[in-house]
């Protein structure tokens, strides 16, 4: 539905521009601008394939906004899904000690399998190349744990020495 292609935009500059793409005091006001006033744009840091797809999903016309298949081809999108299956693959892997095969160590050993549920710590994005904050969402008797930033995705014991930590603590 054309409501849900602008809801997909109006998140996708929240995520890149790090505010709320339309605001105003009161429902009137936001009215107007969503209405009448120039959709944003993109901060210019982002690539113009990023930047020109928040513009078409932010159309008024909902008849110029492209259909879900559209977007799911586009290359900017295929590129990020292709990151995150990797890292998905990377965490199975890490149940075979594939990272530690490749010599990287950035989590906390000491820690591994002793998180709590609703715990906050940070997770090693390798989509993003940076420390996510996190919330521990579930906890199995294994010790492996469930994070809020990879909804259903159990992480197991070498992947949080890997990649998890305690919130605020630096690698060594």
């Amino acid at each position: 539905w054309g409501s849900d292609i602008w809801s997909m935009g109006c998140i996708l500059y929240e995520m890149c521009a790090r505010r709320v793409p339309f605001d105003a005091p009161d429902l009137k006001g936001l009215i107007q601008r969503i209405t009448k006033g120039s959709a944003p744009e993109v901060p210019s840091e982002y690539s113009s394939g990023l930047r020109d797809l928040c513009k078409e999903l932010l159309n008024r016309d909902a008849a110029q906004r492209p259909p879900a298949g559209e977007i799911l081809k586009r290359p900017v999108v295929q590129e990020m899904v292709r990151k995150m299956l990797d890292e998905v693959k990377d965490l199975d892997e890490g149940d075979k000690g594939a990272e530690q095969s490749r010599g990287r160590t950035t989590g906390s050993a000491d820690t591994a399998g002793t998180y709590v549920k609703n715990q906050t710590l940070e997770y090693y994005s390798e989509t993003h190349k940076e420390w996510l904050p996190a919330t521990v969402t579930n906890v199995d008797p294994d010790g492996r744990i469930m994070l809020n930033v990879k909804p259903n995705v159990w992480i197991s014991l070498e992947v949080q020495r890997e990649r998890v930590r305690l919130k605020g603590q630096e690698s060594p």
